[in-house]
């Protein structure tokens, strides 16, 4: 299960081990600890990080309205 992305390169756990290397990185947290995912450019990075928060931020909606109607007492059968 994915909680998050890691972008930010301040929020990086590694940063030090990596601060002479110009290598990008990016991040996912997970239950299992943080993956770490090295990318070929700036670009590349950008598209994964935004891919990825895009479909948890789908996941999160999906969930909401889940609650939303749960609450109301709305069956989504037919």
């Amino acid at each position: 299960m994915v909680y998050g992305v890691c972008n930010e390169d301040s929020a990086w756990p590694y940063r030090k081990e990596r601060e002479a290397s110009e290598d990008l990185y990016f991040g996912l947290k997970t239950a299992q600890g943080l993956l770490e995912f090295k990318c070929e450019s700036k670009l590349h990075k950008q598209k994964w990080v935004d891919g990825i928060e895009f479909l948890l931020g789908r996941v999160n909606s999906a969930e909401t309205t889940e609650k939303s109607m749960n609450f109301l007492n709305i069956s989504t059968s037919s």
